[in-house]
């Protein structure tokens, strides 16, 4: 699906930076696009997910990638470590 990154373990930390605007869903989520994340409408702050395939779903919702990684790189993100899941490791 994809891996996200961009939090603090310090929630201080993540308040500095006040929340970004959303932009207009131009290129699609589909693999090697980065996109940030967000909880709602205007809500995006540090926190951006690389998508590791089609995910073209998030497009309606509002996702709107911001840069695609080059085809080059890609073995890159295909060898970051997907046994955590959907949940924070233990």
């Amino acid at each position: 699906f994809m891996a996200q990154m961009g939090i603090s373990g310090e929630h201080k930390r993540n308040n500095l930076w006040g929340v970004i605007k959303d932009d207009p869903v131009v290129q699609g989520n589909v693999r090697g696009t980065v996109t940030y994340a967000k909880a709602g409408a205007n809500s995006r702050t540090t926190q951006i997910f690389m998508n590791f395939g089609n995910n073209k779903r998030l497009d309606k919702q509002g996702f709107a990638a911001f840069a695609k990684i080059r085809d080059g790189s890609l073995q890159v993100l295909d060898s970051i470590y997907s046994g955590y899941g959907e949940s924070l490791p233990r």
